[in-house]
């Protein structure tokens, strides 16, 4: 509106006639003013500004841990997320591969599945597939990864010798 004022106005202002030019001056201000009331009324009962969405900063936050190793705190985040919204496809994908990276293979198998149960899981199917073999190689390998923990040392002699765990003595001999 404001452009087709100057233009009129200014550049061609045989284009109107005085009186066309005038209402689409008194236009501009009326909008202007009844858009600077808008906004002060907003202003004042607080509506101003984005809302900020606690699920983005909790994905922020949960992702910032996990890539720092804070598995913990990792996974409390994602869990939050979850509890506000189970439909959150790439929250549960993240807490399925921190499962993984902490040993917890069945709950991560479970996770999986749980995601490929909702709409619109075809769209993360590269990764949540990329998961899956990720899963099944930890399995195979049956490997006990620094993040989980110590493993569990058996209890009598004859148990470690049926499970063919060297003892101390022959490990350091």
């Amino acid at each position: 509106m404001v452009n087709v004022a100057l233009a009129a106005s200014l550049l061609w202002s045989e284009l109107l006639p005085p009186r066309v030019r005038t209402g689409a001056w008194v236009a501009v201000a009326v909008l202007w003013l009844g858009s600077a009331t808008f906004s002060r009324l907003r202003e004042r009962h607080g509506a101003v500004g984005p809302e900020k969405s606690p699920a983005g900063d909790l994905y922020v936050e949960a992702t910032e841990h996990y890539l720092k190793g804070n598995w913990f705190e990792s996974e409390c985040r994602l869990r939050e997320l979850l509890r506000h919204n189970p439909r959150d496809l790439e929250a549960g994908l993240m807490l399925a591969t921190l499962l993984r990276h902490t040993g917890r293979l069945g709950e991560a198998a479970q996770q999986l599945e749980r995601l490929e149960r909702f709409d619109g899981w075809e769209r993360w199917g590269m990764e949540i597939g990329r998961e899956r073999a990720c899963l099944a190689a930890a399995r195979d390998e049956g490997a006990v990864g620094p993040e989980q923990g110590p493993t569990r040392e058996p209890e009598d002699p004859g148990e470690a010798e049926r499970e063919g765990i060297p003892s101390y003595d022959e490990a350091n001999s």
